[in-house]
């Protein structure tokens, strides 16, 4: 696991209602995240990575998973 996933976990951690350890595999809609908390959930891993997501980038039936939010964030990171 990269430290960016592990640090998408660790953010997404504080807006689910489970209490078991995340992983990457984790559907977010399993998780207790709903449409608020998604909304929150951007914002948060917007300000956590220093990051801006385009409206096309945030399309729910792609960020299903954990590993599609992450993989969403690695993709906005500069190289």
């Amino acid at each position: 696991m990269t430290e960016t996933e592990k640090r998408v976990i660790n953010i997404a951690a504080d807006f689910t209602a489970v209490d078991e350890e995340l992983s990457l595999d984790d559907k977010v809609i399993n998780l207790g995240i709903d449409s608020l908390k998604i909304v929150e959930l951007i914002i948060a891993l917007e300000d956590g990575f220093h990051i801006q997501f385009s409206d096309s980038d945030l399309d729910p039936t792609k960020l299903t998973t954990l590993a599609d939010v992450a993989a969403l964030v690695t993709a906005s990171l500069p190289v």
